[in-house]
């Protein structure tokens, strides 16, 4: 994130320029800011150069001007620093380097470091693995409202716990922000009455807003329902729908029920040339289970269909999946 927390005057002015992309004329301002030890302007270049904004991409020029912004204590470098050594961006992946540096962004508040440091605890990355102090660390952010800690508290309460009523009420915070996992595992919650009154329709509903966000295992169990009829009245057509958008997003389970959809005549006429594509591209995704649908579709081909199918299944795969219908 691009820092404009310092004083006025020429940090202003690289401010105000790097919101109207004059990415060169914000790098020319704060260079000399930064070399006269302003930390914001710091952090600022570390940014610019992370992102190739008005010079070159260029990360061991990013960690350098962080590491400057960093131990003067500013806390968003502290926080970039961290993620940088937890995911080995250009520095060699140092676990503990990742919590010292979380740690003390963590202190100041910064509620992306608390969630992330959370993290850490829970997987036992860099310290002893701790539940308790996930939890502690969790919560800190959630109280600032962060909504991927809110859901990871969730995730802790559900899984860890089993204590549903606490996972439904921090999944509930989450998903109202918008967070497609929570939304995700609320509408569990519904469909299985954990911690909460068993409600098909508010589960169907948070599963549907969960793939309207993008979250393609909503967007696959969406399709399912109207596929079974579940819930809601048997609809083909919205199945295929949300079938594809899924499988768009490589997801093989949903390519799979394409092809089946294809084969069975559901909605779409009887094509064998497309439930051969698309088991094939679900095999290949790793969905074993297609394997014996391929084999009939195969079967059902002449060897010129199969060799037109083989070529629409590369060509589909060369197209991310999309305009494969």
């Amino acid at each position: 994130m691009f820092s404009i927390l310092t004083t006025a005057g020429q940090f202003e002015d690289a401010v105000d320029a790097y919101y109207k992309k004059e990415y060169e004329m914000a790098f020319k301002l704060l260079l000399p800011l930064a070399e006269q030890g302003n930390k914001k302007a710091q952090h600022n270049l570390g940014v610019m150069y992370k992102e190739g904004q008005g010079v070159k991409r260029d990360l061991k020029q990013a960690i350098t001007w962080h590491t400057k912004a960093a131990e003067q204590g500013d806390s968003e470098s502290q926080a970039v620093l961290a993620s940088m050594y937890e995911l080995g961006l250009e520095v060699t992946q140092d676990y503990k380097k990742a919590v010292f540096w979380y740690l003390l962004a963590a202190a100041q508040s910064d509620a992306k470091a608390q969630n992330n440091l959370g993290l850490l605890y829970l997987n036992g990355l860099g310290v002893e693995q701790d539940d308790k102090l996930a939890e502690s660390w969790f919560k800190k952010s959630s109280e600032q409202n962060n909504s991927d800690a809110q859901c990871n508290l969730g995730h802790l309460y559900m899984l860890t716990y089993r204590d549903y009523q606490k996972a439904f009420y921090w999944y509930t915070k989450s998903a109202g922000q918008g967070n497609t996992m929570a939304q995700l595992n609320l509408a569990t919650l519904y469909m299985r009455g954990d911690g909460v009154d068993r409600d098909e329709k508010q589960g169907f509903e948070w599963y549907r807003k969960a793939a309207l966000g993008g979250r393609i295992d909503a967007q696959r169990i969406v399709g399912m329902i109207y596929h079974k009829g579940e819930m809601v009245p048997k609809d083909d057509i919205q199945a295929i729908e949300w079938y594809k958008k899924a499988a768009e997003q490589g997801d093989a389970k949903a390519q799979y029920n394409i092809g089946a959809i294809y084969a069975n005549q559901e909605g779409v006429e009887l094509d064998w040339i497309r439930a051969y594509l698309w088991t094939k591209i679900a095999l290949k995704n790793g969905l074993n289970e297609a394997e014996k649908l391929f084999d009939f579709s195969s079967k059902q081909l002449t060897e010129n269909q199969i060799l037109e199918a083989e070529r629409l299944a590369k060509e589909c795969q060369q197209q991310s999946y999309k305009n494969c219908y």
